[in-house]
């Protein structure tokens, strides 16, 4: 299949719209989380979105021109990573995986979880 213009403009890539409000007075910014510096502002929500499909068209057309990687809707980082960390945080998490029985893998998933649900105000 060839992947042109159209194939990625038919993709269905979420967006964001955001109300800012400062010195300059209010507008709305609109991006595609999706596609690295793709965005643009409008006074409204409705045409900073209807000004954001141009830009993500002109963006596409830019990306594909130069053969550049574009990324589809959604797509996921592999989910591994290496994290360094002092020797005595590794022995105690060591210790509190053995306790609970689970792998050292399992427990830093779990307290990561655990820890982003409530930055993000899941249990607020």
């Amino acid at each position: 299949m060839d992947k042109g213009i159209d194939y990625y403009m038919s993709l269905p890539y979420p967006i964001e719209v955001q109300l800012i409000n400062d010195e300059s007075g209010s507008y709305y910014f609109a991006k595609v989380p999706d596609l690295p510096g793709c965005h643009t502002d409008g006074p409204t929500a409705a045409e900073a979105v209807a000004e954001l499909e141009i830009v993500k068209r002109d963006y596409l057309e830019v990306k594909l021109e130069i053969g550049a990687d574009i990324p589809e809707p959604g797509a996921l980082p592999s989910g591994t990573t290496n994290v360094r960390m002092p020797r005595t945080l590794h022995g105690q998490l060591i210790k509190d995986a053995e306790r609970e029985k689970v792998s050292l893998n399992a427990l830093i998933v779990y307290r990561l979880t655990q820890q982003t649900k409530e930055q993000s105000g899941v249990y607020k």
